[in-house]
């Protein structure tokens, strides 16, 4: 269940996290852009009306929200605008179906009106984004799905409610296979159209009663990213259909972060791997032995022996598979990784050629097949919390089709080869011992663990 409003195994997206100082530029900003549909003087009450299950925690009013008064906020790429909201859950579980509210309306610069007939078409785009300082952020797609490349899984229909000329439409999307909630760490819900503008018509996502009070709308033209500038004072209407329960215990996940700078003469780049224990809070979920498989495709045979690995704090490595195609598996022991912590290690390792290699994975989560890549100029890795019967050694133990174990899903890493100029083998030893001791630059990634279908 989430940490605010919960009807039955319903979680209404509506209340959050502590309300933050609103920062400068926020919900007030750009309104002569057509950014937020502000534009209408509603009553300070209204009737609220209820969906029919599983769509109650969406509370369909007739008000505005905010300090500017809001009636809805663009998020649709023909104008360059995108925006998310924060959620959390306190709970595990799975989350088969999302449904959120919007409309269309035309910006005439100044002032909106009814958008003509016909209305552009639906092109939406929705995310699951993981947290980074308190904004979504875009190395941690934690979900990713198109309306264009999964026609079958989007709906939409007349809510019934007018605001003013504005029809609201309730949209859903059902997961192809229930989303897993395996954090209690904060996760950003994005929801972006890409409609075919017909005139000055673009797509609104409703606000929503307040929560936390909190949203982002960000100008993708702007070129800066999520940032504070792009923070509103108003909640947006989405839902998640929720069911408690499920696992408890999952593979630990790993994410990597190149750390510069790389060396072009060998191949071999620095990277931070991050692991985390995805495991329920309780006894016995604690994680003292863990894996992690590194695969560098076509790399060279460069920087492979154990000493370009440095291990987590409190714990010890060792070799569990020995290199062999581009990949090896280490084994981690002897530490101590609580329920929902995380550590970090470094790795030294060569990374792929020019050309992404198509790797087969089996997914432990799904059971399923999956064609995965090594990124080109990068790495992928895996891990898993044990071993399950002592294969290390024999080749059998691994994410890919044929092995054995209970993996999580794979994760990049990409590395810009830089040359290093020339020195001394001792001096180049010293810069990598910095690197390891300081962490210099720590560039992000692009990670992706994409759930989809089609």
């Amino acid at each position: 269940m989430f940490n605010r409003t919960s009807l039955g195994s319903v979680a209404c997206a509506v209340a959050l996290l502590a309300t933050a100082q609103i920062a400068a530029g926020g919900a007030g900003v750009a309104r002569e852009n057509g950014r937020f549909d502000a534009d209408l003087s509603l009553p300070s009450g209204g009737q609220q009306q209820e969906g029919e299950t599983p769509t109650t925690c969406l509370v369909f009013d007739d008000q505005t929200y905010g300090a500017g008064g809001t009636i809805a906020t663009t998020s649709d790429l023909s104008p360059q605008f995108t925006s998310a909201d924060l959620f959390q859950f306190n709970s595990f579980g799975t989350v088969p179906q999302l449904q959120w509210v919007g409309y269309y309306r035309a910006f005439n610069n100044p002032g909106f009106s009814v958008c003509d007939e016909p209305l552009p078409p639906d092109n939406f785009t929705v995310r699951i984004l993981g947290a980074l300082n308190g904004l979504p952020d875009e190395d941690n797609v934690l979900f990713e799905i198109t309306q264009a490349g999964n026609p079958e899984l989007f709906a939409s229909e007349v809510q019934g409610l007018m605001i003013g000329e504005r029809v609201l439409m309730l949209y859903t999307l059902t997961f192809p296979e229930p989303f897993v909630i395996d954090t209690l760490e904060p996760m950003f819900l994005n929801v972006v159209n890409e409609s075919l503008p017909v005139g000055p018509c673009r797509w609104f996502w409703r606000t929503a009663p307040p929560g936390d009070s909190q949203s982002w709308s960000d100008d993708l033209s702007d070129g800066t990213g999520w940032d504070d500038a792009d923070l509103n004072d108003f909640d947006l209407a989405y839902c998640f259909t929720f069911l408690p329960g499920g696992e408890e215990i999952f593979p630990p996940r790993v994410t990597l972060d190149r750390v510069g700078p790389a060396d072009v003469d060998t191949g071999c780049c620095q990277f931070r791997y991050n692991v985390r224990n995805r495991n329920a809070p309780g006894a016995g979920n604690d994680i003292s032995e863990f894996y992690i498989e590194f695969n560098k495709g076509t790399g060279a045979a460069e920087c492979e022996g154990i000493e370009n690995i440095t291990p987590p704090v409190g714990f010890q490595v060792e070799t569990c598979e020995d290199w062999a195609d581009g990949k090896v598996v280490y084994r981690f022991f002897g530490g101590d990784l609580q329920p929902q912590a995380s550590t970090f290690g470094q790795i030294r390792i060569a990374v792929n050629g020019e050309e992404p290699v198509t790797v087969m994975i089996r997914n432990s989560e799904s059971g399923e097949i999956e064609e995965q890549f090594i990124a080109a100029n990068g790495v992928r890795a895996w891990a898993s919390q044990s071993d399950g019967a002592g294969l290390c050694g024999n080749g059998e133990f691994g994410p890919g089709v044929g092995q054995q174990g209970d993996w999580s899903l794979g994760q990049d890493g990409l590395c810009a080869l830089q040359p290093i100029p020339a020195m001394a083998s001792v001096t180049r030893a010293a810069l990598f011992g910095a690197i390891i001791v300081g962490g210099l630059l720590v560039l992000r990634s692009r990670s992706l663990a994409v759930v989809h279908a089609g």
